[in-house]
Protein backbone atom coordinates (compact mmCIF):
# COMPACT_ATOMS: atom_id res chain seq x y z
CA UNK A 1 0.00 0.00 0.00
CA UNK A 2 2.94 2.49 0.96
CA UNK A 3 1.65 5.95 2.41
CA UNK A 4 -0.78 8.40 1.55
CA UNK A 5 -1.52 11.71 2.97
CA UNK A 6 -4.67 12.16 5.12
CA UNK A 7 -6.01 15.87 6.35
CA UNK A 8 -7.27 15.64 10.20
CA UNK A 9 -9.23 17.93 12.31
CA UNK A 10 -7.17 19.39 15.43
CA UNK A 11 -8.60 19.91 18.37
CA UNK A 12 -7.89 23.57 18.00
CA UNK A 13 -10.16 23.69 15.03
CA UNK A 14 -7.62 23.70 12.63
CA UNK A 15 -6.62 21.52 9.94
CA UNK A 16 -3.36 18.95 9.67
CA UNK A 17 -1.68 16.76 7.72
CA UNK A 18 -0.37 13.14 8.64
CA UNK A 19 1.12 10.39 6.99
CA UNK A 20 -0.23 7.14 6.94
CA UNK A 21 2.43 4.27 6.06
CA UNK A 22 1.57 0.69 6.22
CA UNK A 23 2.46 -2.19 3.94
CA UNK A 24 -1.29 -3.32 3.03
CA UNK A 25 -3.49 -5.83 4.32
CA UNK A 26 -2.71 -9.19 4.62
CA UNK A 27 -4.71 -11.66 2.94
CA UNK A 28 -6.73 -14.88 4.25
CA UNK A 29 -4.17 -17.89 4.68
CA UNK A 30 -5.15 -21.48 4.24
CA UNK A 31 -6.94 -22.94 6.73
CA UNK A 32 -5.72 -26.70 6.01
CA UNK A 33 -3.03 -27.76 8.76
CA UNK A 34 0.21 -26.06 8.71
CA UNK A 35 -0.52 -25.19 4.98
CA UNK A 36 -0.29 -21.10 5.36
CA UNK A 37 -0.78 -20.24 1.31
CA UNK A 38 -2.51 -17.33 0.16
CA UNK A 39 -6.13 -18.11 0.35
CA UNK A 40 -7.71 -18.41 -3.02
CA UNK A 41 -11.37 -19.52 -2.25
CA UNK A 42 -13.62 -19.82 0.71
CA UNK A 43 -15.35 -23.41 1.70
CA UNK A 44 -19.12 -23.17 -0.53
CA UNK A 45 -20.08 -25.94 2.07
CA UNK A 46 -23.88 -25.53 3.37
CA UNK A 47 -23.63 -25.63 6.99
CA UNK A 48 -26.11 -24.17 9.62
CA UNK A 49 -25.37 -20.87 11.90
CA UNK A 50 -27.47 -19.92 14.65
CA UNK A 51 -30.05 -21.51 12.76
CA UNK A 52 -29.90 -20.31 9.73
CA UNK A 53 -28.07 -21.94 6.32
CA UNK A 54 -24.59 -20.33 5.93
CA UNK A 55 -21.88 -22.12 4.06
CA UNK A 56 -18.42 -22.93 6.05
CA UNK A 57 -15.92 -20.37 4.34
CA UNK A 58 -13.03 -21.50 5.73
CA UNK A 59 -10.31 -20.08 3.59
CA UNK A 60 -8.29 -22.71 1.02
CA UNK A 61 -5.42 -22.30 -1.05
CA UNK A 62 -5.16 -23.57 -4.32
CA UNK A 63 -4.15 -26.81 -3.23
CA UNK A 64 -6.44 -27.79 -1.00
CA UNK A 65 -9.65 -26.08 -2.88
CA UNK A 66 -11.84 -28.59 -4.51
CA UNK A 67 -14.48 -27.94 -7.08
CA UNK A 68 -17.63 -29.81 -6.61
CA UNK A 69 -18.28 -31.87 -9.74
CA UNK A 70 -21.42 -30.31 -11.66
CA UNK A 71 -21.58 -27.37 -9.79
CA UNK A 72 -20.11 -24.29 -11.26
CA UNK A 73 -18.40 -21.89 -9.02
CA UNK A 74 -18.57 -24.01 -5.79
CA UNK A 75 -15.46 -25.65 -4.07
CA UNK A 76 -15.01 -27.50 -0.96
CA UNK A 77 -12.42 -26.93 1.77
CA UNK A 78 -10.32 -30.58 2.20
CA UNK A 79 -11.99 -31.77 5.55
CA UNK A 80 -15.68 -30.91 4.17
CA UNK A 81 -14.48 -32.74 0.54
CA UNK A 82 -12.81 -36.10 2.80
CA UNK A 83 -16.18 -36.20 4.70
CA UNK A 84 -18.33 -35.89 1.55
CA UNK A 85 -16.09 -38.66 0.10
CA UNK A 86 -16.92 -41.13 3.20
CA UNK A 87 -20.46 -40.33 3.24
CA UNK A 88 -20.70 -41.36 -0.54
CA UNK A 89 -18.63 -44.38 0.10
CA UNK A 90 -20.68 -45.52 2.66
CA UNK A 91 -24.05 -45.47 0.52
CA UNK A 92 -22.32 -47.11 -2.18
CA UNK A 93 -21.81 -50.11 0.41
CA UNK A 94 -24.64 -49.92 1.47
CA UNK A 95 -26.43 -49.69 -2.07
CA UNK A 96 -24.40 -53.54 -2.56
Amino acid sequence: MGCETRQIQLDDGTTGTMMVCSRGQRGERCSVGLCGKDSVALCDYPVERDGKPATCDSPMCERHRHPVPGAVDTDWCEGHWNFEQRQRAKVAEEAS
